[in-house]
C-alpha cells in the first residue's frame, strides 16, 4: 500500500488542467489501424480521433502528430474558434489544437461520448445524461431528465416546422445504445422515447437533414422519420450491410443534396433522401467506414470529404466521393511489433504479420518492405552503420532465415547460407583482431558470420533455442571475448573463447526461461549482466554470470521481455519492457519505476533507443518517448539524478530481522524518515536531516517491537534555493509487515 501526498505551501488552484505539458508516451505516425472514430477538418488541419487518442495533420494527411489526448476520442466538433473533443472527458482547445484542457465544470463524471455544436452552444452526451454549455465549455448544465442509463452515442438538432434550428423547443434528439431515440422539448423538460416503427434500437448515429431524421443502427441499417421521430420506417434499399456507424450530408454537383452512410462494408450514397443507396468503392474499397467529415467550400460547390476506417486509414475525396485517396499509410497501430532497431533518426520495426517498416524521421512517417511474404513474423532486427563500409540492416524471421539490406530496407537479400531458419536475435560486435562479427541466436544454437551474412558457421549450443544474445562493450573491456546466450528452456550460457565452448551459468537464477539479456558497465565498475525471464522478473549478476540475484523491486509485472540501456555520465539508465508496460532503473536494477504515462498498449515486446527517443514495440504498434522526459540530469560526479521524489517499497516485506528502505531525491532536501505503528505512534526515527539528491538506502532492524503492521513515512522538503520545488513538502507512506 502506498499513500502519496504533495503539499504546496504557496497555494494555487486551477479548475482546468492543461494537457500540453504532460510528459508521456505517444504512438508514432498515427492514426494507424486503431479505429478512426471521429474526423474534423478546420483551419488547414485534419483532426483524427482514434481508439488511441487524437492525431493532427497539418500537411493534408501526409504525416500525423500525436497529442496528449490518449484516450479514445469518439467525437470532434467546433464552436467559433474553439475546438472540442470527447476523449473520456470533454476537452477544448483555444489555439487550433496545439493545447487542450479538460472542460467539465458542472458535468457529471461519466465519460463523454458525443458532441454537437449548435451556434454558440455545445451539447455533450454521456452515459444517461446530456449537458449544455453556452460559454464555450467553461460551465455545463444538465438538460432534461428521464434518460435511461446507457450510452448516448449521437446527438442531432432537428429544425422546427418553420425550418429554423432551435435548441429549447422541439428539436434535439439523441440515440442511445439499445434504447432507440429520445426527444427533449424544453431545457427543463423530460426526455420522451420516440422510436415507433424501429425494429432495431441500438442507434449509433443520428442525422437531421433534408426534411427528415435518419438513424443508423448496429444491425438494423438505416431508419428514416419524416415527422421528427414520431414514426420510423426502414430505408435500406441498396444497402449490403446492416451495421451503420455514421451518417453525414452535403450538397453535391448541381446543388443536389447527398446523404452518406459509413457502414460495415463501405460508404453508401443516397441522392433521394434515403429512398435508395449506392455503394461508393472507387479507391475506398469495401472497408468498414467508422467516421465521416464533409466540408463544403462556401464560395463554390466543392466538397472535401474525409473517411476514417476500422483499420486506421484516413481517406480523402475532392470530387463528391466519386474517387478516394488514402492519407495515412505505414505502420499500423494494431500491428504487434516483435522487434525494433534504431540508429539516429532511422527506425526499423519488424512485425508478426506485416513485414518490416522503416522510418527516417523518428517514426513520423513509415514505409513498408517485405523481404518475404508479409505474413511471416520478423522476430529480430539489427542495424549496423559500419559493416564493410556500408550500412547494413539484418532481419531474422520466424521460418525463412535471415535477410540483409544495404539500402535502408528498399531491397533485401537472403542471408541464410548455413543458418537455421528460425532467427530469434542478433548481436553485432567487433571482436579484437578480427573482422566485424554478426551473431545470430536460433532454434538450434548460436551462429556467426564474418562476411555480412553471406555465410554462417555454428558456434555450438545446438540443442538449445537461443532467444537472446549479449556482449560486453568492447571499448570498456579490451581483449574480452565473452558471449552470453539466453535460452528458452535452460537459462543462461557463457562463452569466454569466442563461442568455441559454453558453460551454463544459472546459480541463483530463479527462472530458466529467458526472454532477454543485457550487459552494461558503469565507469570504474564491474560488468553487470541482467536477465529478463518469463515469469520470475529480472535477475542481476555482478560476477560475469557466476551467481545471480533477483532485482525486481517496483516491477508490477514479472515478465521482462526486453531491455534497453543509456549511458549518462558515469552511470546507466536501465529500461525494461514487460507485459505491464515500461520500467526504468537508475540504480542497477535495485529499484524499478513505471514510466507508462500516455501508453495504452502495455504488452511491450521490444525496445530501442536512438540519440533522443526511447521506442517501445507493443501489440498496439510503436510508441515513442523523448529520453529527456525519463532522464532529467546528471550531477557533477556523473551520477544520474531521479526525476521526482520516490519512496520505494521496503524489501523484503514481510521481513525478519531487518528490511531495506530506499528513496530517491531529485534535489537537496531536509528528510525525515520515520516508522509508525497502527495507532499512529512513532516507534523509530531513521533519518532527520539534510540529504543530497540521488538514491539513498537505509536498513531498519526493529528492536523491542512486536509482530504486526507498521508504516514508513518519508517527509522531504527541498532546500536548494535554485530548485523550482522549493516551498513544497512531499510526503509518502508505505506499509511494512514485521514477523518475529
Amino acid at each position: 500500500m502506498k499513500i502519496h501526498l504533495s503539499l504546496t505551501l504557496t497555494a494555487a488552484l486551477s479548475c482546468l488542467v492543461s494537457l500540453s505539458s504532460y510528459a508521456q508516451w505517444v504512438p508514432v505516425n498515427g492514426p494507424f489501424a486503431s479505429e478512426v472514430l471521429s474526423l474534423y477538418n478546420a483551419d488547414g488541419k485534419i483532426f483524427a480521433g482514434t481508439i488511441h487518442g487524437l492525431f493532427i495533420s497539418v500537411d493534408s494527411g501526409e504525416s500525423w502528430t500525436g497529442t496528449p489526448l490518449s484516450d479514445a476520442v469518439t467525437s470532434l466538433t467546433c464552436s467559433g474558434n474553439t475546438l472540442f473533443a470527447a476523449g473520456g472527458l470533454a476537452y477544448r482547445s483555444l489555439d487550433h489544437g496545439l493545447t487542450w484542457t479538460a472542460s467539465t465544470p458542472g458535468m457529471a463524471t461519466s465519460a463523454v461520448i458525443s458532441l454537437l455544436s449548435i451556434g454558440d452552444s455545445i451539447i455533450a452526451g454521456t452515459f444517461g445524461h446530456v449537458f449544455l454549455s453556452t460559454d464555450t465549455g467553461t460551465t455545463w448544465t444538465e438538460l432534461g431528465s428521464g434518460l435511461p442509463y446507457t450510452i448516448v452515442n449521437s446527438l442531432a438538432a432537428a429544425p422546427d416546422g418553420a425550418g429554423n434550428e432551435i435548441f429549447a423547443g422541439m428539436g434535439k434528439f439523441i440515440g442511445t445504445s439499445g434504447e432507440g431515440v429520445y426527444l427533449l422539448s424544453g431545457v427543463n423538460g423530460s426526455w420522451m422515447r420516440m422510436d415507433s416503427g424501429m425494429t432495431n434500437h441500438d442507434v449509433r448515429t443520428l442525422l437531421a437533414d433534408h426534411g427528415g431524421l435518419f438513424a443508423g443502427t448496429y444491425g438494423g441499417g438505416v431508419f428514416r422519420s419524416g415527422n421528427y421521430g414520431k414514426t420510423w420506417s426502414q430505408a435500406n434499399s441498396g444497402f449490403g450491410s446492416a451495421v451503420v456507424f455514421t451518417l453525414r450530408s452535403g450538397i453535391g454537383e448541381g446543388g443536389v443534396a447527398r446523404l452518406f452512410a459509413g457502414a460495415g462494408d463501405g460508404l453508401y450514397l443516397s441522392t433521394d433522401a434515403g429512398e435508395s443507396w449506392t455503394l461508393f468503392d472507387s479507391g475506398l474499397g469495401r472497408i468498414p467506414v467508422l467516421s465521416l467529415n464533409i466540408k463544403t467550400d462556401s464560395s463554390s460547390t466543392d466538397m472535401a470529404m474525409l473517411a476514417g476506417s476500422l483499420h486506421g486509414e484516413v481517406f480523402r475525396s475532392t470530387d463528391h466521393g466519386a474517387s478516394w485517396g488514402q492519407l495515412t499509410s505505414g505502420l499500423t497501430q494494431d500491428e504487434t511489433v516483435a522487434s525494433i532497431s534504431a540508429n539516429g533518426s532511422n527506425v526499423f520495426a519488424g512485425t508478426f504479420d506485416g513485414g518490416i517498416f522503416h522510418s527516417t524521421n523518428n517514426g513520423i512517417q513509415w514505409a513498408q518492405f517485405s523481404p518475404v511474404q508479409t505474413n511471416i513474423p520478423v522476430l529480430s532486427l539489427a542495424y549496423e552503420a559500419s559493416i564493410a563500409g556500408d550500412p547494413h540492416v539484418f532481419a531474422g524471421t520466424f521460418s525463412e532465415g535471415a535477410f540483409s539490406s544495404t539500402d535502408d530496407g528498399t531491397t533485401w537479400t537472403l542471408a541464410s547460407s548455413g543458418l537455421d531458419y528460425w532467427v530469434h536475435c542478433f548481436a553485432i560486435s567487433s571482436f579484437q583482431l578480427e573482422a566485424n562479427t554478426i551473431l545470430a541466436g536460433t532454434n538450434s544454437g548460436v551462429y556467426a558470420s564474418t562476411n555480412d551474412g553471406a555465410s554462417w558457421t555454428t558456434l555450438g549450443l545446438h540443442n538449445h533455442v537461443v532467444v537472446s544474445l549479449a556482449l560486453p562493450p568492447p571499448s570498456e573491456t579490451p581483449g574480452d571475448t565473452l558471449i552470453y546466450a539466453g535460452t528458452g528452456e535452460s537459462g543462461v550460457f557463457r562463452s569466454s573463447d569466442k563461442g568455441k565452448s559454453w558453460t551454463e551459468v544459472n546459480s541463483g537464477l530463479g527462472d530458466s526461461t529467458i526472454k532477454s539479456l543485457l550487459v552494461v558497465q558503469n565507469t570504474g565498475g564491474p560488468i553487470e549482466l541482467f536477465a529478463g525471464t518469463f515469469y520470475g522478473g529480472v535477475f542481476r549478476s555482478t560476477d560475469r554470470g557466476d551467481s545471480w540475484e533477483a532485482v525486481d523491486s517496483g516491477l508490477t509485472d514479472t515478465r521482462a521481455n526486453c531491455f534497453a540501456a543509456d549511458r549518462v555520465g558515469g552511470g546507466t539508465v536501465l529500461v525494461a519492457g514487460t507485459n505491464g508496460g515500461v520500467f526504468i532503473s537508475t540504480n542497477s536494477g535495485t529499484h524499478w519505476k513505471a514510466v507508462n504515462e500516455g501508453m495504452t498498449s502495455m504488452h511491450v515486446s521490444s525496445l530501442a533507443m536512438s540519440d533522443t527517443f526511447l521506442y517501445a514495440g507493443t501489440e498496439g504498434g510503436i510508441w515513442r518517448r523523448p529520453l529527456s522526459e525519463i532522464i532529467t540530469s546528471v550531477n557533477p560526479s556523473g551520477k544520474i539524478l531521479p526525476r521526482e521524489f520516490m519512496l520505494y517499497q521496503n524489501y523484503p516485506n514481510p521481513f525478519n530481522p531487518a528490511t531495506n528502505i530506499s528513496f530517491e531525491l531529485p534535489t537537496e532536501a531536509f528528510v525525515t524518515l520515520s516508522i509508525y505503528d497502527i495507532l499512529g505512534r512513532r516507534v523509530a526515527l531513521l533519518l532527520s536531516g539534510p540529504s543530497s539528491p540521488g538514491s539513498h538506502e537505509l536498513t531498519f532492524s526493529p528492536t523491542g517491537l512486536s509482530s504486526g503492521v507498521y508504516f514508513c513515512r518519508l517527509i522531504a522538503e527541498p532546500t536548494a534555493q535554485s530548485s523550482p520545488m522549493k516551498g513544497r513538502v512531499w510526503i509518502e507512506t508505505n506499509k511494512l509487515v514485521y514477523q518475529r
